[in-house]
């Protein structure tokens, strides 16, 4: 079985609120956490695994200017199909860590009707959680010391970024 690793731009957009209907989700969820660009949706797809999902936690934080907290969605793949999303594609992503690169998918040819089921099967039966700056820190640090992360692709403010928070760069990969 495999999950669907998202991230999401905040958080909050998935909690409840009085006037939502039941199962439902904020507005805010479709054009900030799953904006799609060409009817295309990015997501990573994983084995059942935590450490897995620490490991794109830490290649898509590093993928960002500064070290801050990451919002994920992770959701079971057996939700596809109950929301008729069937244009599904590898496409090579662009995380200093290649292994994460392979495992990301495009979910492509997608209406706003798909993308609505997605979110509501994600809040329904998916994890959504904030991982703060300290956890960040130590999924970056967890993927450097097992030497899976091309340290020449982490852009300079990340750098810099993470210099201010003492984590140290590994001068060179080992591969």
């Amino acid at each position: 079985m495999c999950w669907i690793v998202r991230k999401l731009e905040n958080k909050r957009n998935w909690d409840d609120a009085p006037w939502l209907r039941n199962g439902d989700v904020h507005s805010a969820v479709s054009h900030e956490c799953l904006r799609t660009t060409a009817n295309t949706l990015s997501v990573y797809v994983v084995d059942e695994d935590d450490q897995l999902v620490r490991r794109v936690l830490a290649a898509l934080a590093l993928n960002r200017d500064n070290v801050q907290r990451v919002d994920l969605a992770v959701v079971s793949q057996n939700i596809l199909p109950v929301c008729n999303i069937r244009s599904h594609h590898r496409v090579l992503g662009e995380t200093p860590d290649l292994m994460v690169n392979d495992w990301h998918v495009d979910l492509r040819e997608l209406s706003v009707t798909q993308v609505a089921d997605f979110a509501k099967k994600i809040k329904a039966q998916g994890t959504i959680k904030r991982y703060m700056k300290p956890k960040v820190i130590e999924a970056i640090t967890s993927s450097f010391s097992k030497d899976w992360i091309e340290t020449n692709k982490i852009r300079e403010p990340m750098r810099a970024s993470l210099q201010r928070n003492n984590v140290t760069i590994p001068q060179k990969n080992k591969k």
